[in-house]
């Protein structure tokens, strides 16, 4: 489940994150590519509570897949945040667009393909219980559903946020959507700011919010209203390909990237992949796992390792913040220990005190060290 691979080609279905200041701003799914009304200026469609930080005007950066509070290697820009509703007035519309810069872009949504035109539902179609379908970043494929009601009455709408607490809002006029596979939800949180289409690739909705099995989108008129956008379309589908791999990305010494293409390498590197996005969203979400990776060094300690991965020859502090390595390594994976998922849980009883020991090493020699302890992981 979750797609949070990079793309060397932006549309719709991916994830993206927001960042202001130093401060990871908002997370979720690239709905469209679309285009504003008055300067042709080429942008991302999303949720306001995606990109915009429930923050009206200010200087906000966009990465895809993410932007790094701790290290710029894991921070991937691609645009600026243009122009955002107040979702927590405005109850017909959450949406936001960011302005793209530095990398292409076309009106595609991930394994659905292009996006062929824009839908305008009246209040009597939303009760015919028109088939649709969407592509999230967190469900990470297609879901299929059927549009139910045209709810006019508030929804209110729970949403997560970072220091693991929920905000909420209301909602009117909104589109209430079930989804086909039964026990299945048609969306999860971190789809958000996906674009609903029917079944000939129409745009007709901007998810924003779900509620037990019901998901919530915005009639995709009252988004290009507020925001003064159109939706580009088109009938070609462009191949996307993945960006570069983490470990491409990570290794520009050549001589650690021949230490990432052996055997222990490939699997220290399938280890911090498989647990990337799930430690990731703790030390995000949960309110003692992002205190205590920030008590105990967390950011200075990941920096070190891409720093490490950088060059061949640094080698990994002895001390974090006046403490052994090995310690505030240890404290930190405590905390992943508790909360974390069983593959994580397990990941971190079978390599955790192998990595609190590798203050004053370089990633040459504890590679070495892993192949000799874990063959090939």
């Amino acid at each position: 489940m979750g797609d949070s691979a990079r793309y060397k080609t932006l549309a719709g279905g991916m994830q993206v994150e927001a960042k202001r200041g130093i401060s990871v701003a908002g997370s979720g799914s690239l709905g469209c590519i679309a285009e504003t009304l008055d300067a042709g200026k080429r942008v991302i469609l999303s949720n306001a509570h995606v990109i915009a930080d429930f923050v009206i005007g200010s200087d906000i950066t966009v990465g895809h897949p993410s932007m790094s509070s701790c290290c710029d290697t894991f921070s991937h820009p691609v645009g600026k945040v243009l122009r955002t509703t107040d979702p927590k007035v405005d109850l017909l519309c959450d949406a936001a667009i960011a302005e793209i810069s530095g990398i292409p872009s076309v009106p595609q949504v991930l394994e659905i393909g292009a996006v062929k035109g824009v839908r305008h539902l009246t209040e009597n179609q939303a009760t015919q219980q028109i088939p649709v379908q969407m592509r999230g970043a967190e469900t990470g494929r297609v879901t299929r559903g059927k549009i139910f009601a045209w709810e006019k009455k508030k929804i209110r709408m729970n949403y997560p946020s970072k220091g693991g607490h929920f905000f909420y809002r209301f909602g009117t006029d909104q589109l209430v959507i079930y989804g086909d596979e039964g026990s299945i939800p048609f969306a999860q949180n971190g789809d958000s700011g996906s674009v609903v289409l029917d079944m000939d690739n129409n745009v007709v909705a901007l998810l924003h919010g779900s509620s037990g099995a019901a998901a919530y989108a915005a009639p995709i008129q009252f988004v290009e209203d507020r925001l003064k956008i159109k939706i580009l379309t088109t009938t070609v589908v462009v191949p996307i390909e993945p960006a570069s791999t983490l470990a491409q990305t990570l290794a520009r010494d050549p001589r650690t990237a021949r230490l990432f293409a052996s055997p222990a390498g490939r699997a220290a590197l399938v280890v911090f992949e498989r647990h990337y996005a799930e430690v990731r969203s703790l030390v995000r979400g949960n309110l003692r796992g992002a205190a205590s990776w920030r008590r105990n060094g967390g950011p200075e300690i990941l920096q070190a390792l891409v720093d490490a991965a950088n060059d061949a020859e640094r080698t990994l502090p002895v001390e974090v913040r006046g403490q052994p390595f090995g310690d505030r390594l240890r404290a930190v994976f405590g905390i992943l220990g508790e909360h974390g998922s069983p593959t994580l849980r397990a990941d971190v009883e079978k390599y955790g005190r192998f990595l609190e020991t590798g203050g004053g090493h370089t990633l040459t020699h504890l590679t070495q060290r892993f192949a000799g302890e874990f063959g090939n992981g």
